[in-house]
C-alpha cells in the first residue's frame, strides 16, 4: 500500500513539474546527473579509479551514478586494499590493485593520515585550511610502491577492456603525476576527473587556475567542476574537476 502511494504521487508531482528525490541522494544529485550523461555519450567500458580509499567512490558510481561496468580500483594503503578486496568480492565487475600510480616505478613512503582519506605522498600543510590541522597529520608512514599507468596497462591491464576509459583521480596532491604516467593510454582516456585546489592542504601545492593548466594543454576541456569542501569562511578548498578529451567522439 505505502509504495503504491509513493508511486501515486510520484506522478501526481511529474504533472505539475516536480520529481520525489529521497534526502540520500540529494546532495550527490548534481554530480551524478551529470556524469551519467557523460559516460553513457562516451560508451564508457572501464573506469579507472585511482585512489579508492575503501570503495567510496564505486559506490557513488552504483547507486548514485547507474554505472555497471568495469571498475579498476587502486589503492596503495594495506588496511584500505583488503577492505577493497573483501567488498569486491560480491561485485564481478569490479578490480581491485593495490598499489599507487605515478610517473615513476619506484618504491616510496606513504603518509597515512589521522583521517585516512587525506593520506599522500605530499607533506601537510594546514597553513590555509586550519581546520583540517586534527585530521591531516601523519600518523605512520607505508612503504609502497609506485607504478605507472602505461606499464600497468601493457601488462597486468592487458585483461581488461581499456578502449573506452575513464580515469578518476584522487590522490591528495599526487594527480598530475598519475596522468604523466599514462602518455600511452592517454588516447583511450575518453573523460576524466581530477581534485584541483583552491586551498592547497599539501606543501607545493599548485592551486586552480594553475592546476588544471596542464591537463587543458594535454588536450582536455573542463566539462564540469563540483565543490568537495569549503572552510569556516564559506572558501572553497577543492574542486572535482570533469574534463573531456577533445578527440572524444571525433573518430
Amino acid at each position: 500500500m505505502a509504495t503504491h502511494l509513493k508511486h501515486l504521487a510520484s506522478k501526481i508531482l511529474q504533472r505539475t513539474g516536480y520529481t520525489i528525490v529521497p534526502t540520500w541522494r540529494l546532495d550527490k544529485l548534481p554530480m551524478a546527473t551529470y556524469l551519467a550523461e557523460l559516460l553513457r555519450s562516451l560508451d564508457i567500458g572501464c573506469v579507472l579509479d585511482v585512489g579508492a580509499n575503501v570503495g567510496q567512490y564505486r559506490d557513488f558510481l552504483r547507486l548514485h551514478v547507474g554505472y555497471g561496468g568495469q571498475i579498476i580500483s587502486f589503492e596503495p594503503n594495506q588496511r584500505n586494499a583488503r577492505i577493497l578486496e573483501e567488498r569486491a568480492s560480491r561485485d564481478t565487475n569490479w578490480d581491485v590493485v593495490p598499489l599507487a600510480l605515478g610517473d615513476e616505478n619506484v618504491e616510496t613512503s606513504l603518509n597515512i593520515m589521522e583521517r585516512d582519506e587525506l593520506s599522500s605522498f605530499l607533506t601537510p600543510d594546514n597553513s590555509h585550511v586550519p581546520e583540517f590541522e586534527t585530521m591531516n597529520v601523519i600518523k605512520e608512514r607505508q612503504v609502497t610502491k609506485i607504478r605507472r599507468l602505461d606499464d600497468w596497462a601493457a601488462h597486468d591491464g592487458r585483461v581488461h577492456d581499456l578502449s573506452k576509459v575513464y580515469l578518476k583521480v584522487d590522490t591528495q596532491g599526487f594527480d598530475l603525476r598519475v596522468f604523466n604516467g599514462a602518455t600511452q593510454l592517454r588516447p583511450k582516456i575518453l573523460a576524466m576527473q581530477t581534485e584541483v585546489s583552491c586551498l592547497p592542504i599539501y606543501r607545493g601545492g599548485v592551486r586552480l587556475p594553475d592546476a588544471v593548466r596542464p591537463f587543458i594543454d594535454a588536450g582536455f576541456d573542463i566539462g564540469e567542476m563540483f565543490a568537495v569542501g569549503h572552510d569556516r569562511r564559506l572558501r572553497a578548498i577543492e574542486f572535482d574537476c570533469i574534463m573531456i578529451n577533445a578527440r572524444a567522439g571525433t573518430n
